[in-house]
């Protein structure tokens, strides 16, 4: 008779599928120096990988949340004086960072709602933008093809490792 397959347990696929997407997103930022992993990502893998049944984990709110998001923070970033290459809140900010955090915050979650977006790493990535991290417009497109490339990653990992 022949022993039972080896069966691992769902926490440690889950983890190990979160590792591959991150160390990949991690080289593909290295070698081209573009931030496509960010903050705000890890918890989108995390929904992604271990809830893959929430509305949260769907391509189209994955992908949309986190461009309105980018979108939405840049706006304020911008709107409110700010520019790249400038302090940040922890560095030498102003009251200039505090509004527009708090202006890309309010206004993204306004704008996720009123469009049925349900993913909330996308306030995040909304805070992200918004104090400076990612303060170039063309950052706005690198988060959705991070979001994209995050998605397909997913999809990927989750067929050569299901979870059973």
């Amino acid at each position: 008779m022949l022993p039972p397959p080896l069966a691992v347990s769902r926490p440690l696929v889950c983890a190990l599928q979160a590792c591959v997407v991150a160390g990949l997103l991690g080289l593909l930022s290295l070698a081209t120096h573009t931030p496509f992993l960010f903050p705000a990502l890890g918890a989108s893998a995390y929904i992604l990988i271990a809830h893959p049944e929430l509305a949260a984990a769907s391509a189209r709110n994955v992908l949309g949340a986190h461009l309105v998001a980018a979108a939405t923070g840049w706006v304020c970033f911008r709107a409110c004086g700010l520019e790249a290459g400038g302090t940040t809140l922890v560095a030498g900010g102003s009251w200039h960072h505090v509004a527009s955090a708090a202006l890309a915050l309010g206004a993204t979650t306004g704008l996720l709602l009123a469009l049925r977006l349900q993913h909330p790493p996308a306030c995040a990535t909304t805070l992200i933008v918004a104090l400076g991290f990612l303060p170039h417009a063309w950052q706005v497109a690198m988060v959705g093809a991070s979001a994209l490339l995050l998605l397909a990653l997913v999809r990927l990992v989750r067929r050569i490792t299901p979870l059973t």
